[in-house]
């Protein structure tokens, strides 16, 4: 299979990590009653224990932090400009 973007991949409901080496390369994973584990290019990269609870992630997910909260734009001070009267665009015209 593929690794995903994520590096983890799924097995019986559970998600192994592999390496970040490894995102979007083909890899092998292999399993027995007790254990799990990664191979790539016939190498062995990660090796897990199995486990039987559906949804868990091993090893748990890094939870990046909240972006900073960004400061409130400043008020930049325009003059205030009066429109010139109709009458000057007339003359303007003519």
């Amino acid at each position: 299979m593929r690794v995903p973007i994520d590096g983890y991949l799924r097995h019986a409901g559970c998600f192994y990590r592999a390496p970040a080496s490894l995102v979007q390369q083909l890899v092998e994973l292999c399993s027995n009653r007790d254990e799990v584990w990664i191979r790539a290019h016939g190498i062995t990269r990660a090796h897990y224990r199995r486990c039987y609870q559906p949804g868990t992630w091993l090893p748990a997910p890094i939870m990046r932090p909240e972006p900073p909260t960004t400061p409130p734009a400043a008020r930049i001070a325009t003059p205030a400009v009066a429109a010139p009267e109709l009458a000057d665009y007339a003359e303007l015209c003519a």
